[in-house]
C-alpha cells in the first residue's frame, strides 16, 4: 500500500504508525532515502539491492524526507524515485510516505524495514 500526505501529516503518519510489532517509527531523513537510490542507473530509479529487499510496494514518484529545507520555510527535500534525485517542494504538497526505524541500538541508522 502507497500512502500519500502532505509533509505535517507524513510525519505524524509515521510517529503513530505501528506496523511488524514495532511503534518506533519515524518520517526518513534525507541523507537515509538517498541511501536507497542509485544516481547513477537510468531513470526510473531502481532502488539499490540492499534497499530492495526493505522496501515494500514501492511508487515511481516523490517521497518525502523529515528534512525541511534551510532557508526556505515551507519547504521540506523529498527523493524523486523516477530521476534518481532529490528535491525540494512546498511542504503543502501531497508525496509519497516512506515510515523507517532503527535496528538494535547501533549508531548508524540500519533500514530494516521501510513501509
Amino acid at each position: 500500500m502507497n500512502v500519500s500526505a502532505i509533509w505535517s501529516d507524513a510525519r505524524i503518519y509515521c510517529e503513530k504508525l505501528e506496523l511488524a510489532g514495532f511503534k518506533d517509527w519515524y518520517l526518513a531523513d534525507i541523507n537515509t532515502l538517498l541511501t536507497t537510490v542509485d544516481p547513477a542507473s537510468p531513470t526510473p530509479a531502481p532502488l539499490l539491492r540492499s534497499a530492495q529487499s526493505a522496501f515494500l510496494n514501492v511508487a515511481h514518484g516523490l517521497y518525502w524526507s523529515a528534512t525541511p529545507v534551510e532557508g526556505h520555510p515551507g519547504n521540506a527535500w523529498v527523493v524523486d524515485y523516477v530521476y534518481n534525485d532529490p528535491r525540494w517542494v512546498d511542504q503543502n504538497t501531497t508525496n509519497y510516505i516512506r515510515c523507517v526505524r532503527k535496528k538494535g541500538i547501533a549508531p548508524a541508522v540500519i533500514l530494516y524495514l521501510l513501509y
